[in-house]
């Protein structure tokens, strides 16, 4: 299996010249778990689950990981330097009605103590021979997107590649190793940089072989647990697992193959909504998968992204600079990138992507439900508030 995970960069097309790369500005790390009592607004958390259902980039023929989360926040920094009908379609297509209750996304995943760590990490990255950048603009995205500036030479695409793979690879605590490397017009980069590290709650305890669905024999780790949301019908099983900090994974066992599962936020929904409890018996293989997406601006630009992502200059609504009206950008390409590691002990996972553009009752009985992941299956990992970070699917957990 590949390994890698999700960021998003946007770079911008334009003039270009020097190499150099300093921070303009940095962002504190939180270790205040406060940042938990945030209540996120309901348009933000329907408007993430929405996206994760539309935006789906996952094979059915292959071990595959993406990140929501990662591209959902890089597209949404893109906000701040579009107008008219692109901004319009921008919004439409993140199913927004405006940028407000953002930055609580972005401050509520910000987190790190000695036990659990989740880093949604926002950075523009600016070419250091351009003089007239917008401000207002970079103020902006440190104020409400939590986002670090950096001043860098675009022209020298190696040095430049080297210096971002080796943030991203310290973003991501080293579990990330990219080689990125930009184009030499760029003159803006958006990236975002997603890192999650948690233990189970409780962890595997037990292990065995399962006779896996067209591979055969494979290890797997099992455990019991008690008082579980749990969710069945013709099509898939269903349960939540939690960890020791924040966050937990939706476990889905297709009973009918990947492609005929239902949508992700009706999973969680039916999950959620269900008031009988389970004792459930889990039994997976450890798997690592990692992924990259290179042509991201086409599938978007196919699912309905068109005036945002034109390559005609004249039309594009898209400035980062003083002179908006004159001076423009247009996207060249999003990259994503995402790996993710679940074994007995918890999940840690990572992802990177780029734009380049010129919630108690009584007591009740438990009902016992075993499930186990010996059939090609889906894994969702869920930040603070249920928020949806990485999806993967699992078609061979040998590879």
């Amino acid at each position: 299996m590949k390994h890698m995970i999700k960021c998003l960069v946007v770079i911008l097309l334009v003039a270009c010249t020097p190499v150099s790369s300093e921070p303009l500005s940095e962002i504190e790390i939180s270790s205040d778990h406060n940042i938990f009592r945030i209540t996120l607004q309901s348009e933000i958390h329907d408007s993430l689950w929405d996206f994760a259902d539309k935006v789906d980039l996952l094979s059915v023929n292959e071990n595959s990981v993406y990140s929501p989360m990662s591209l959902y926040s890089a597209l949404s920094m893109l906000l701040v330097a579009t107008s008219g009908q692109s901004k319009d379609q921008l919004l439409e297509f993140l199913n927004l009605k405006d940028t407000s209750g953002l930055a609580d996304l972005f401050r509520m995943h910000n987190y790190q103590d000695d036990d659990q760590t989740i880093l949604n990490i926002n950075s523009v990255w600016l070419h250091n021979a351009v003089t007239n950048f917008d401000e207002s603009i970079i103020d902006e995205l440190k104020d409400d997107y939590l986002t670090s500036s950096h001043s860098i030479d675009f022209s020298n695409s190696d040095a430049a590649g080297k210096e971002i793979s080796e943030y991203i690879s310290q973003q991501t605590n080293g579990f990330l190793t990219p080689r990125f490397t930009p184009r030499e017009d760029t003159e803006v980069m958006l990236l975002n940089t997603l890192y999650f590290a948690m233990n189970w709650n409780p962890h595997f305890y037990k292990t065995q072989s399962i006779n896996f669905k067209d591979v055969g024999l494979v290890d797997a780790v099992k455990t019991t647990m008690e008082t579980s949301q749990y969710y069945e019908n013709e099509t898939e099983q269903a349960v939540i697992k939690h960890y020791q900090g924040q966050g937990s994974m939706i476990f889905i066992r297709p009973k009918n193959g990947l492609n005929l599962i239902e949508p992700k936020r009706q999973i969680l929904d039916h999950l959620l909504d269900s008031e009988q409890l389970y004792e459930v018996s889990l039994i997976m293989p450890e798997i690592e998968v990692e992924s990259t997406y290179d042509d991201l601006k086409d599938t978007l630009f196919e699912l309905g992204l068109d005036k945002v992502l034109t390559d005609d200059i004249s039309q594009s609504e898209i400035s980062f600079y003083e002179d908006s009206f004159k001076t423009k950008n247009i996207i060249s390409s999003i990259v994503q990138g995402a790996k993710i590691k679940v074994d007995k002990e918890g999940t840690t996972a990572g992802a990177y992507t780029a734009i380049e553009a010129p919630t108690s009752g009584s007591p009740q009985e438990l009902v016992k439900a075993e499930m186990v992941l010996d059939v090609p299956y889906q894994l969702i990992v869920l930040g603070p508030q249920n928020t949806p970070l990485f999806v993967v699917n699992v078609i061979n957990p040998t590879q």
